[in-house]
C-alpha cells in the first residue's frame, strides 16, 4: 500500500485493475490516512459506476475522516467491536 518513489506528485493513487491503493510513505501520517480514505472512495466510486467528481471524493473523504476520528464509540460499533449503545 505504501510506496517511496512510484508517486512523486500526487499523495496517492488507486488502481481499479489491481484493486489497490498506493500512498506516498514520506507524507505525514495524518495525510496518509486522509489519502487512504480518499483513494478508497475513488475505488468505490469506480466499482459502483458512481462517477463521483474529484471535489465530491475530496469532500466525502474530509467529512468521513472527521466523523470517524471524532466518534470512537460509533467506529467501534460500525466495525463490530461493540454493541449498540455500549462505549
Amino acid at each position: 500500500m505504501f510506496t517511496k518513489s512510484a508517486l512523486k506528485d500526487p499523495a496517492g493513487t488507486a488502481t481499479l485493475a489491481e484493486d489497490k491503493v498506493y500512498i506516498r510513505e514520506d507524507l505525514p501520517e495524518d495525510l496518509q490516512r486522509t489519502t487512504a480514505l480518499h483513494e478508497v472512495l475513488h475505488l468505490t466510486s469506480d466499482h459502483l459506476h458512481l462517477d463521483l467528481s474529484e471535489a465530491q471524493i475530496s469532500g466525502l473523504a474530509c467529512g468521513l475522516k472527521g466523523v470517524l476520528s471524532e466518534n470512537k464509540p460509533f467506529c467501534d460499533w460500525l466495525v463490530g467491536k461493540s454493541k449498540r449503545g455500549k462505549t
